[in-house]
């Protein structure tokens, strides 16, 4: 097994990193916290599957507080970037970790299907929206999402 970390763009925050691991013909990414960064592209072109941060607030929240909004997205991709990061990876599959929702006031947080359409207005490949326990298996025969149930989160380890 071998562990790459890499630098990637966490906009004030320096340094930033993401990894890579390839196991046995397979790769997977955690992007870490990042917008674009070619270097997470290059690190991540192909890979079974990549792991990226998301942050997010709702298109009304966006027009309504751009700057509140922007400065944020500074420094942790929206979809629309996360997307475009995607296309130019082409990943296996991929799933959003450490999603960032923003709200203020009145004005409620995005919804999944807001969040997945946006991200599909940029790409159109396989991804999921991560929960907690969420896990995946990478095989010869591709990447396979466990069944995951969120009822997972309130059993008890086994022993």
């Amino acid at each position: 097994m071998v562990v790459t970390a890499f630098l990637v763009d966490h906009g004030h925050a320096k340094p930033a990193y993401g990894y890579r691991i390839d196991h046995a013909d397979h790769a997977v990414v955690l992007s870490g916290d990042t917008t674009y960064a070619p270097n997470l592209v290059a690190h991540a072109k192909n890979v079974d599957l990549l792991i990226h941060c998301l942050a997010v607030a709702s298109r009304q929240l966006e027009a309504a507080a751009p700057d509140y909004v922007n400065h944020f997205y500074q420094y942790l991709g929206n979809p629309e970037m996360v997307g475009r990061i995607l296309g130019e990876v082409r990943p296996r599959e991929a799933v959003f970790s450490h999603i960032s929702l923003y709200s203020r006031g009145q004005i409620e947080r995005s919804t999944e299907d807001e969040i997945t359409a946006r991200v599909k207005m940029a790409y159109d490949g396989p991804f999921v929206l991560g929960q907690d326990l969420m896990s995946f298996a990478i095989s010869a025969e591709g990447v396979t999402r466990i069944p995951y149930d969120a009822n997972m989160r309130q059993r008890e380890p086994l022993p």
